[in-house]
């Protein structure tokens, strides 16, 4: 196979433009200061990890540094986690545990299948009963009892 031109899949991409031209791998930082920052705590990081190793390879480690030693570390660290934009532990939520507002829909029991919207029936008044009256003449009907379920016998 002979040997590729450095800057041969640029020409080539350049020649199919229907191929899409690949982001750079390390993105060049926005800022300049983020970047040197970044770089001074990733050094003193390997100075601590260095410092650390040297404390704990002794016969008889002092403890007190070795704390002091892991708590820069952890600082260093989190310095370095949020110059990377990188998230905290624990903060992303996996994508299919994620809700956004388009999906976000009415909270609704699955259980319980919508009803049809049912109107209450019309309820007839009831008929009214004639009374006797008193020296009317006639015959009249006495009045019926009504079944009264709390009623004491």
């Amino acid at each position: 196979m002979a040997a590729q031109q450095p800057d041969g899949n640029r020409i080539y991409r350049a020649k199919n433009p229907k191929l899409p031209s690949l982001p750079p791998a390390n993105p060049p930082p926005v800022n300049a200061y983020v970047f040197a920052r970044r770089a001074r705590v990733r050094k003193q990081l390997n100075l601590v990890d260095r410092a650390i190793e040297r404390e704990a390879s002794k016969d008889e480690p002092d403890g007190q540094r070795l704390n002091w030693l892991a708590s820069a570390q952890e600082r260093l660290a989190e310095q370095e986690r949020q110059l990377d934009n990188r998230p905290a532990p624990g903060t992303l939520r996996p994508p299919s545990q994620r809700i956004t507002r388009g999906n976000a829909g009415p909270l609704a029991s699955p259980e319980i299948p919508d009803q049809p919207q049912v109107s209450p029936a019309r309820v007839e008044p009831a008929p009214s009963i004639p009374q006797a009256v008193p020296g009317a003449g006639g015959t009249s009907t006495p009045p019926t009892a009504v079944h009264d379920p709390n009623a004491k016998p």
